[in-house]
């Protein structure tokens, strides 16, 4: 788990990066595909905002409030313009912000909370709203497939996240999902200097990458440009997250 303070400062520049994405997007792109295979750009924007509503709800029980965070009724007819999903990220986001401010002390983060139909410590909680703000953030402004010939200078892009988040994020994940590798594994960041192994068959095989490339590797995005170290070819995992 990452020290308090970073995914503290993580979770907040996750929601400030998340909305300037919205706010960057023109309205006839959220019904496009994202770059996200299997999503809009509406879909993947409101599964944050549910997500970000829970968060807040979870870390602060107070903040349920129908009428400021998504309630049952709009589930089953999740706003799908842009106008309208940002409104609805604004309000989750505040209660999200509340909810941090309430937990001023390190002690506060290790009380169990309720999250998605599990308990969770609430520092776990608070680090996935923060990779979930983060990494969505890059799979929304990403130019997904029918997007044409837009302007992309303004692109939040994996390699533009905090490296120390990338590695965290990494350890995370290889830590729920390792044991589905195909073989032995040994990753390597060329950037943060840190090191992973996965224990599956065969012998390992090493592969190199900044840590952007291993996080777009593990989870299918584009641009993952991991290399393998020696003789073999780079095993098909399959998307992680």
């Amino acid at each position: 788990m990452p020290d308090l303070a970073d995914s503290l400062h993580w979770a907040r520049l996750g929601a400030d990066t998340f909305a300037k994405v919205l706010a960057a997007l023109d309205d006839d792109q959220f019904p496009l595909p994202s770059s996200l295979g299997g999503f809009t750009r509406a879909e993947l924007a409101w599964h944050v905002i549910e997500l970000v509503a829970d968060a807040a709800t979870a870390l602060n029980p107070g903040t349920d409030d129908p009428g400021s965070t998504p309630d049952e009724a709009a589930v089953t007819e999740a706003p799908d313009t842009g106008p309208e999903l940002r409104e609805a990220y604004r309000l989750v986001a505040k209660e999200l912000n509340a909810a941090l401010a309430l937990r001023p002390n390190r002690g506060d983060w290790a009380d169990p909370v309720d999250f998605d139909g599990q308990e969770h410590v609430a520092a776990e909680v608070l680090f996935q709203v923060a990779s979930e703000l983060l990494i969505h953030a890059t799979d929304l402004s990403t130019p997904g497939p029918e997007d044409g010939d837009r302007d992309t200078s303004e692109v939040v892009t994996l390699g533009r996240l905090p490296v120390e988040f990338l590695g965290a994020f990494i350890s995370q994940i290889i830590s729920e999902r390792g044991h589905e590798t195909p073989q032995t594994l040994e990753i390597l960041s060329q950037d943060t200097g840190e090191g992973w192994r996965l224990e599956g068959p065969g012998d390992a095989m090493r592969v190199m990458g900044r840590a952007s490339d291993v996080v777009a590797w593990l989870g299918g995005r584009p641009g993952g440009k991991v290399k393998v170290l020696g003789q073999g070819t780079l095993p098909d995992i399959g998307p992680w997250f």
